[in-house]
């Protein structure tokens, strides 16, 4: 950790002529983390976090990080979409810790660009001279946003404009959308409601005419925060199709904000969840600047498991996942385990994935495998710590390491507490950590039972989606619900009884979506609950061609677990045999990759039968016949050959090497 004179530090720009001045050449450009895919993203509401707090650059300006533990952090990434980062500096370029957190989180980054009062109607009036100021202003604030590996930028004029120049000012919120856009086709530029067209500053706490024109010229909206809800509804119908581009400022300092802010956010942010616009949250770091940080942990758990219920959650769309839970400080640091140093840090920069900590977990510091710090289970059960979708076809490891305390044991099962992967007795005491890898086929899932219940490291389970969930350990032998919805959980149960009685006092149930946006008919599927199945499709004719948050659909759940009869019965509804998922991937693809059975034989050439793509790809351009082939599933190969409209070319095939399979 370097001493805080020889960090390299991030600043902002203060003067405009210094925008500029600004050039490249003699700047160490950083390294930051690209920005990792996030699933659906686009057509849910969004949340912006504008972090204003003590004028910035804190502790989070050493790139290098610093000597400080109680700095504030955040790690609630998985509930936000976009990070600005705010100060009252003319041009607020991120610090690069933040970019890395965010970035790694699927989470864009925004800059501000802001003029305020009479020093800001100066500055404008220069910015505002001419064309050619204007190109050359929106260019370098393009190039910046290029060179610090950020994203965007919060436009923030609270200062009159001489009516004049109003057209000028629209041409440098358009061309700075452009500039960014060419530099990055998914760069954000904001506007926040402040200047009118008439060039008054005042909000208007709403979209409306008065705004509009910078609404339409840039990618969205930032309300100021003293609305009511009929400003709320008039924005909605004003915005029309472009409604999750207009973000309700809450001000969680609560000045003229509905609730009146801090820990009853929750009741502002409920009104916009009714509304469906999107939020931008001004100061979430009230938590820490107002409450202190002495019992941070614990307060900022407290206010964002308020808003949960009024945000959305998101996957991760990676292709490996790995995490020590390094919240980006510590008391110490270890390294395998082992105290290399006794000094406090604080380093953004070294914060890793980070699960939704609740009541029931918590973060510690007097212990970790590798920085400062790792998870802290209050109580017994199995506890959802991420939502990710990891792209696997074959052989999955997992490696997860735990401490060591007293005489303990430690078991991993597949699916089920009675198929007996891997069992550890009476670990050894003559270290403090112990590491196993274990190998497993996609066909399975693994749960940790440990009877140390107070920390583990890695933890993994499968379900049948081939989406890949990391959960806590378990002192007692109890497995998770599949869903947050009874119903769904009973169809893959397949307590046929108990669903009838549920779905006569309530027939509407049927129509529920879990928070990934599968119905019961994915989870009868799923489990092969043929009766439910049948239930389902005569009695209340469920939609067939649903589609969970991934873009599976019963008939590709039904395809990759082999169920033959549920196959026909959703054939039987006319179902769309070419419907693909967020992989490109169609049922038949699944037909031909599984791990061979005679009944997925059957299933494809049911497929085929039924109008299926033989040559549709995936989005790595792989056809079915790839997959059979990959598989060495060769009566699937043999079927596919016979089909008059396969593509016989085999080039794919023999790409890698891969033309063992047909003779």
């Amino acid at each position: 950790m370097a001493s805080l004179n020889e960090c390299i530090v991030c600043s902002p720009i203060k003067q405009w002529t210094d925008i500029l001045q600004w050039s490249s050449l003699n700047l160490m450009k950083p390294i930051c983390c690209k920005l990792f895919k996030r699933l659906n993203s686009c057509s849910k509401r969004k949340v912006l976090f504008c972090h204003d707090m003590k004028g910035g650059y804190l502790e989070d300006k050493y790139r290098q990080g610093c000597y400080s533990s109680d700095a504030y952090r955040f790690y609630f990434w998985s509930i936000i979409d976009i990070f600005c980062y705010f100060s009252h500096e003319l041009v607020t370029i991120p610090p690069v810790v933040w970019i890395d957190c965010a970035h790694q989180n699927g989470v864009k980054v925004l800059g501000t660009f802001i003029t305020e009062w009479d020093q800001g109607m100066l500055i404008c009036q220069e910015l505002l001279a001419s064309d050619e100021i204007i190109n050359q202003i929106t260019t370098q604030l393009a190039e910046i946003m290029f060179f610090y590996n950020f994203d965007g930028w919060l436009l923030n004029i609270e200062n009159k404009i001489p009516s004049g120049d109003i057209n000028r000012l629209l041409s440098f919120v358009e061309k700075l959308k452009q500039a960014c856009a060419r530099k990055d086709a998914n760069s954000i530029v904001l506007w926040y409601d402040s200047v009118t067209t008439d060039g008054d500053l005042k909000w208007q706490n709403e979209l409306n005419a008065l705004n509009r024109p910078f609404f339409d010229v840039c990618d969205g909206i930032f309300l100021n925060y003293t609305w009511t809800e009929d400003n709320l509804k008039r924005s909605k119908v004003e915005a029309n199709e472009r409604y999750l581009d207009v973000f309700v400022g809450v001000d969680v300092w609560g000045r003229g904000c509905l609730g009146n802010g801090g820990f009853n956010t929750c009741e502002a942010m409920s009104v916009v969840q009714n509304t469906e616009l999107s939020t931008a949250l001004f100061a979430p770091g009230w938590v820490y600047e107002h409450l202190g940080g002495e019992n941070f942990k614990e307060n900022e758990t407290k206010f964002w498991n308020l808003l949960k219920p009024y945000v959305n959650e998101y996957s991760l769309q990676i292709q490996s996942f790995s995490t020590t839970f390094s919240d980006g400080s510590g008391l110490q640091f270890f390294i395998h385990g082992q105290k290399f140093s006794t000094n406090i840090w604080h380093h953004l920069g070294l914060q890793q994935y980070m699960p939704y900590i609740n009541s029931q977990i918590s973060i510690s510091h007097d212990d970790a495998y590798f920085a400062g710090s790792c998870l802290l289970f209050k109580e017994t059960g199995c506890f959802n710590l991420f939502k990710c979708v990891l792209p696997i076809e074959s052989e999955m490891e997992v490696v997860y390491i735990r401490p060591i305390v007293k005489e303990s044991s430690l078991s991993i099962y597949s699916h089920t507490p009675t198929q007996l992967i891997h069992s550890i007795e009476r670990l050894e005491l003559n270290s403090s950590t112990i590491a196993h890898t274990v190998r497993f086929n996609t066909s399975q899932s693994l749960c940790i039972h440990n009877t140390d219940e107070r920390r583990i490291i890695y933890v993994f389970h499968r379900d049948e989606f081939e989406q890949y969930t990391f959960i806590g350990a378990t002192y007692q032998p109890s497995f998770m619900n599949v869903s947050d919805l009874e119903i769904c959980n009973l169809a893959y149960e397949k307590q046929f009884d108990v669903l009838k009685l549920k779905i006569e006092e309530d027939p509407n149930c049927i129509k529920k979506k879990d928070r990934d946006r599968r119905t019961i008919l994915h989870w009868a599927c799923s489990s092969g609950a043929t009766d439910i199945v049948e239930f389902l499709l005569t009695k209340y004719r469920l939609p067939v061609d649903d589609a969970d948050e991934t873009g599976w659909t019963p008939l590709m759940i039904a395809v990759s677990t082999g169920r033959l009869d549920i196959v026909r019965m959703l054939l039987e509804k006319n179902v769309d045999v070419d419907q693909q998922n967020v992989a490109g991937a169609r049922p038949l693809h699944y037909a031909c990759s599984k791990n061979y059975y005679d009944a997925r034989n059957n299933i494809a050439k049911l497929l085929l039968e039924h109008g299926a793509d033989v040559n549709g790809t995936d989005k790595y351009q792989q056809t079915p016949l790839d997959r059979a082939c990959s598989k060495r599933n060769f009566k699937i190969v043999e079927l596919l050959l016979k089909d008059p409209k396969c593509d016989l070319s085999l080039h794919k095939e023999c790409e890698n090497e891969n033309h063992t399979h047909i003779k």
